[in-house]
């Protein structure tokens, strides 16, 4: 299962595809209206899951019944549920190694940040105690 939405989560969506992973789902953001036309357009994420058919949801109650063993999140754009976190191990892949939970990574640059890269962590589950 694949949750992200803007252009950044599409790299390790195709890279997971193409290194075989069977993606069973992606949960991404609402179709938006974009530029002077006003027409509606799909997220990239969207995008890319139409063209290589995977089947696609618009918000996680759509996850339930669904059989994955593992969550890949990549700016997705919400908090995820803690009945989520119990019942699915999640990867969550951030742009920016001096990346703050809740502030946008230009914000981090703004603030004096230095380091860039791409960091992984797992989300805790519920019941778990973050070390500091």
């Amino acid at each position: 299962m694949y949750l992200g939405t803007p252009a950044v989560a599409v790299p390790p969506l195709l890279a997971l595809c193409e290194a075989g992973f069977e993606v069973v789902l992606v949960v991404t953001g609402e179709d938006r209206r974009r530029g002077r036309g006003g027409a509606t357009t799909p997220s990239p994420v969207k995008s890319v899951a139409l063209e290589r058919g995977i089947p696609i949801a618009h918000g996680l109650g759509a996850l339930d019944g669904v059989e994955a063993d593992l969550g890949v999140v990549v700016a997705y754009g919400a908090l995820l549920p803690a009945d989520l976190l119990e019942r699915l191990p999640m990867v969550n892949l951030h742009r920016c190694l001096d990346h703050v939970p809740g502030r946008p990574p230009p914000g981090v640059v703004g603030r004096g940040g230095r380091r860039d890269g791409v960091g992984a962590c797992r989300n805790p589950r519920r019941g778990r105690r973050r070390h500091r």
